[in-house]
Order: C-alpha cells, then structure tokens, then sequence
C-alpha cells in the first residue's frame, strides 16, 4: 500500500524468487496508472488488479508506478525497488592429499554443487613441487605443495571462499636387482657394477 508521502519503497526476496506480482490502486476516480519495470519503460496498468509476473533480475531490481490525476498532467511516481540477493557456492576439497612423484596428472578433487556452472580452478603454492595442467596436478619433483581451489562468481552468484589442501609428493623408492660376476683378484678389494 502505498502512502501518499512516502515515495520509495525496499523489499527483498529469496534468491530462488524470479518473479513477483505488485497491484496499485488510484484512490482517485478517473486517475491513470503506469509501470516501468527494470527500465523498460512506461505501461498502463490497471487500478486494483495484480500485475502478470514480473521478472526479477539478481541484485536490485525497480518498478515504478506512476499516478496521474484526473486533469491529465498532474503525476507522483512511487518507486518499488525489490533486491534479489546472489547465491552463495561452497567448496568440498580435503585438507591434505598426498602422491608418490612418479604419478601420472590427477584431478585435484574439489566438488560444489554449482561447479557445472561455475569451473573450479586450481593453483599451486609451489611450483618446485606440482603444477597445475589442464585443470590436474602435475607433480614436478617430491616435496609439499599448498593447492588452493578457486570458484569465481557470475550473474546469480557470489564467489566461492578459496580452499586449500596441503599436497605431500612422497619420493619413489628404487629397487634393482644385481648379478654379481666372478671378479678375478687384482689385489684391489673394489669392484665397480
């Protein structure tokens, strides 16, 4: 409802609202009424009959109604502006991970629910240890490395809080088998293999 002094108006909404519906009444017999909504420009609109949906955009969205009086040139314009917030994402991604160099480029392992959306990206705080390739860990030599996962934001959502995981690249044993052949004295105790 709106009030004769009052002019502006706020709501706010869920984020998984995309449309609402706003009904104004010209208290005035023979008054006209108007909306522009999000800048679209200037409609006429019934007095005390509900709006078709009207799509609502993330972040602020304005409807403005304006009234104007019998004699025709007479107007007021109460402005409604209705926010619809973006949606948070979240990461999963382990604390630690560990590997033995030698292994082939895995996928880090980080999940969100909107990652089909929003790519998770990766980096390495040491790159001695392991880069990144492709989107997969690249382990470079044994040692430990800080991989951090990163969601940027869109239209509709906010970024994601980084995540980190310490990666341990274990060193990768070697083993050999030796046949030892005759060696013929020579009065030296080594021999090399």
């Amino acid at each position: 409802v709106f009030a004769a002094g009052t002019t502006t108006y706020t709501a706010s909404v869920l984020t998984t609202t995309n449309t609402v519906k706003l009904t104004a009444t010209a208290l005035a017999a023979g008054s006209t009424l108007q909306i522009n909504a999000n800048g679209a420009g200037f409609v006429s609109l019934a007095s005390g009959v509900e709006t078709a949906d009207l799509t609502l955009n993330f972040g602020n969205n304005t409807f403005d109604v304006k009234v104007t009086a019998q004699n025709g040139t007479t107007s007021k314009t109460y402005t409604v502006t209705v926010n619809r917030p973006n949606a948070s994402q979240s990461i999963t991604f382990a604390n630690t991970a560990s590997t033995t160099y030698g292994t082939a480029d895995f996928d880090p392992g980080a999940t969100s629910a909107t990652s089909a959306i929003n790519t998770i990206t990766y980096s390495s705080g040491n790159l001695a240890v392991a880069t990144i390739i492709a989107g997969k860990i690249h382990v470079v030599s044994a040692g430990s490395a800080v991989i951090t996962a990163k969601q940027a934001a869109s239209t509709g959502y906010n970024a994601a809080t980084d995540v980190t995981q310490t990666l341990t690249v274990n060193a990768k044993g070697i083993t050999g088998n030796f046949t030892a052949d005759n060696k013929v004295y020579n009065g030296n105790n080594t021999a090399s293999i």
